[in-house]
């Protein structure tokens, strides 16, 4: 799918409705100068997520984060938080617990902006954003 250039921060995502079983992707990124870039390949599992990021709270975060989560097991987790270009600021684990359960991270040493919050799993892969003042 092809998407007209913009600046600033933006959002695409995309569906891709013939997945099945393993899937592999891709970006490519076309730069205005006409030069190119390829992330890295990612796979996804279509149709066997065993965590989910149910809520992230407070909407604007002064030194804790709430990261609300419901897994089907006991896991352990990565969890990645990256400035708006993508740089990772913060890493941790996390050990997910069976069922919904709130876990707190501390990011009273960020910045004030916005982040992305990675979450990664057993090769599951989830993602969310908070501001923080």
């Amino acid at each position: 799918t092809k998407v007209n250039a913009l600046t600033g921060e933006n959002n695409y995502s995309f569906t891709d409705n013939s997945a099945a079983g393993n899937a592999f992707y891709r970006i490519k990124l076309v730069d205005a100068d006409g030069s190119l870039k390829f992330s890295n390949v990612l796979r996804v599992k279509a149709g066997s997520k065993t965590f989910s990021l149910n809520s992230i709270y407070p909407a604007v975060v002064f030194s804790i984060v709430q990261l609300q989560i419901s897994s089907e097991r006991k896991e352990v987790a990565s969890l990645e938080i990256m400035d708006i270009n993508g740089r990772l600021l913060q890493r941790q684990t996390l050990a997910l617990s069976d069922g919904i359960a709130t876990y707190p991270v501390n990011v009273s040493s960020l910045a004030t902006g916005s982040y992305l919050v990675r979450i990664t799993a057993n090769e599951e892969i989830l993602t969310g954003r908070f501001s923080k003042q």
